[in-house]
């Protein structure tokens, strides 16, 4: 990975270019196989449906995120009921 040089103001107002010690250390996590594939033939379904994949991705989300809510709301009450303990 190339790492992109910072402008630096050295002791006499000058420019210096100064290479950037952050780097990323987040790992790319690989795509499942045929990921783009699939995507594109999901894309293409949608479109005949007049649907955009980013609304129907949005409404998928929502839809995990309510399907969740019960079973974390129980998590959390398991975890209050445990700090009460004490």
């Amino acid at each position: 990975m190339n790492v992109e040089p910072v402008p630096v103001l050295n002791s006499i107002g000058n420019e210096e270019k100064k290479e950037s010690k952050k780097k990323n250390t987040r790992k790319k996590k690989a795509k499942p196989p045929k990921f783009q594939e699939m995507k594109k033939l999901a894309e293409l379904v949608l479109s005949t449906q007049n649907i955009s994949y980013e609304d129907w991705l949005h409404e998928k989300h929502q839809e995990l995120i309510s399907e969740s809510i019960p079973s974390l709301i129980k998590t959390v009450e398991k975890a209050v009921d445990k700090g009460g303990d004490h």
